[in-house]
């Protein structure tokens, strides 16, 4: 996906995204899944950190797709190399595709694993759907607003995200 805008850019002609989730016998899903692993014993000693760790991501991500520039601005602002054109529309693409509820299915983890044992990380005989789990990510329902917006639901003044602009010196 990000690799085709940054095509689109360069060529100036439309380039359409590349779902690889969409690719048969690929075996890797698409970037809208995120799949957290850890260790048996990381996993046992710290549940309410990640448990934790789940809530905040969940609400992270709730917040972006309900105010996707708020949410872009704080990207760029604690990473500034991304306050280009180029990835400010790389953003823009990728949003539609973002998980609207955290929740990994067994198609998520079949691909990953068999793609796992493609690259020999994994041995042949190992099932991965055997070990992933959904248990901690908050179920705090899905955002309430289709998955694209344009500028979120609400107008700046009442977002969440209440961020002062800085004012910025204008050269004559």
């Amino acid at each position: 996906g990000m690799l085709r805008i940054e095509l689109e850019e360069l060529s100036g002609e439309p380039v359409g995204m590349l779902r690889i989730d969409e690719l048969d016998g690929l075996g890797c899903c698409c970037f809208c899944s995120i799949q957290f692993v850890a260790s048996d014993e990381y996993y046992k000693n710290n549940i309410p950190k990640i448990e934790g760790f789940m809530r905040a991501l969940r609400r992270a991500m709730d917040l972006t797709i309900e105010y996707p520039d708020e949410a872009w601005d704080i990207m760029c602002r604690a990473n500034p190399r991304l306050n280009t054109p180029l990835y400010t529309k790389i953003f823009q693409r990728t949003l539609p595709y973002f998980s609207r509820d955290l929740l990994n299915v067994e198609r998520d983890w079949t691909k990953v694993g068999d793609f796992c044992k493609h690259l020999d990380i994994l041995k042949n005989d190992f099932d991965q759907n055997s070990i992933w789990t959904n248990e901690h990510v908050s179920s705090t329902g899905t955002p309430s607003v289709a998955p694209v917006t344009a500028g979120g639901v609400l107008p700046p003044k009442t977002s969440p995200f209440a961020v002062t602009p800085e004012p910025v010196a204008i050269e004559a």
